[in-house]
């Protein structure tokens, strides 16, 4: 199960108690996803987490949405990234590394086709991907949502197949 954070979303004060509490309550991922912090305010946070949840290290992956200094300069467990970004840091030769999780957000059956292809390649292993946006929500409130057709198509593929 993951978390994914947006201290918008939540009492500020209460912030780093829900991912204490969700943690406790079985949360093995938390995937910290502050956008609009720069580095030294998602350090601050970073430490903050890890500081709240220190009895509970071995007990969930605390993962960076999409900051690749960060998570080169930090002990975050993996990263998430956009597709888009991801073919990117393909082309560059960026190395992922298997000890980490790496996490994918695809939109459609044609980036999940293009993934499969991308992971043969490369033999990179991929930890999950994210299909979005199903359904609406306030993260993404101005596009359309795909809805469930896209988990049913996404299902069919090879790669979310056990």
């Amino acid at each position: 199960m993951y978390l994914i954070t947006n201290r918008h979303l939540c009492d500020e004060n209460n912030y780093l108690s829900v991912i204490e509490d969700a943690v406790s309550s079985g949360v093995e991922n938390v995937i910290l996803r502050e956008k609009d912090m720069n580095d030294k305010e998602l350090t601050d946070l970073y430490n903050k987490i890890v500081s709240k949840t220190s009895y509970l290290h071995d007990k969930f992956n605390l993962i960076i949405n999409s900051n690749i200094n960060l998570y080169k300069k930090l002990n975050f467990s993996g990263i998430h990234l956009p597709f888009e970004i991801f073919v990117q840091l393909v082309k560059e030769g960026f190395i992922f590394e298997d000890n980490k999780i790496l996490g994918l957000s695809l939109h459609n059956t044609s980036e999940i086709n293009k993934l499969e292809k991308i992971i043969k390649e490369n033999n990179i292993k991929v930890g999950y991907i994210t299909l979005s946006h199903i359904y609406e929500t306030k993260c993404k409130e101005n596009l359309k949502p795909k809805g469930i057709n896209l988990l049913k198509e996404g299902k069919k593929s090879l790669i979310l197949k056990s």
